[in-house]
């Protein structure tokens, strides 16, 4: 387990909170576990904290999303091989399924002697759908962790499809940053994808109303919402990101 010392140091070297910096320790060696299993290349690591851990956003993120083709008894199957493997450095992780309208949700909860409150991860699977691009790399790393497992990963293309999606489906802000992020990387829009993302949904991709839902964000709240999960420095960037995005996004409709 990570010494408090080295959470600290870990944490002022990041400027953020150090429990930040425990669930993403606790994140890594999930992950390491799970990819370390036969047949877990089945199973794709997408959404923010791949953006984090994958494609190095700076944004921490409190979730792991996955899509997988597997039933929801051989993810519980694996999950608990996994957490078998973290907790020869941890201490007990208890597993809670959680039940959800589509997918298949856990909930992972730890103790430490670090704080009264319990360190909590979700894993939400996605069952549904097919990935079309992916790839594989392990996660590098600042914490002490001595081995990384490649992680079979969505494509930052894909990923920008899939936010896209959530932007029209949900209110979130940390999917408005996490898409200005994508853009700022030059990643492509890619219009076919997002369509295809949203024919699960039976919808129609409009560019208009993805603008729209954005505009719809006070900056208050966007700063509130993201606030917590990003690097003291990283939030001067907060009067920039909603401006800077829908100039983006216009600039697509043209070309």
């Amino acid at each position: 387990m990570i010494a408090w010392n080295d959470l600290q140091k870990i944490a002022n070297f990041q400027r953020v909170s150090p429990f930040v910096v425990l669930r993403e320790y606790v994140q890594i060696l999930f992950l390491n576990g799970l990819y370390s299993l036969d047949n877990a290349d089945n199973i794709v690591f997408k959404g923010g904290t791949c953006l984090r851990l994958i494609h190095n956003s700076n944004r921490f993120s409190e979730d792991l999303d996955f899509t997988t083709d597997f039933s929801s008894s051989q993810i519980g199957s694996l999950v608990a091989q996994a957490v078998g493997l973290v907790t020869k450095e941890t201490p007990p992780i208890n597993i809670k399924t959680v039940k959800t309208i589509s997918g298949f949700t856990q909930k992972l909860s730890m103790l430490t002697i670090y704080s009264p409150t319990s360190i909590s991860i979700k894993l939400d699977f996605s069952q549904r759908e097919l990935v079309l691009q992916k790839n594989q790399k392990p996660i590098s790393s600042i914490l002490p962790i001595s081995s990384f497992y490649p992680i079979t990963h969505m494509e930052m293309t894909e990923i920008l499809a899939e936010k896209c999606r959530a932007i029209v489906s949900r209110h979130k802000g940390r999917d408005i940053y996490d898409l200005w992020y994508l853009l700022q990387r030059k990643t492509p829009i890619d219009v076919g994808l997002i369509q295809k993302k949203l024919d699960y949904y039976q919808q129609k991709f409009d560019l208009n109303e993805l603008i729209k839902n954005i505009k719809s964000w006070e900056f208050e709240k966007f700063s509130q919402d993201v606030r917590g999960f990003l690097p003291e420095p990283d939030r001067q960037t907060f009067p920039f990101v909603i401006p800077t995005l829908i100039e983006k996004l216009k600039d697509a409709m043209i070309t």
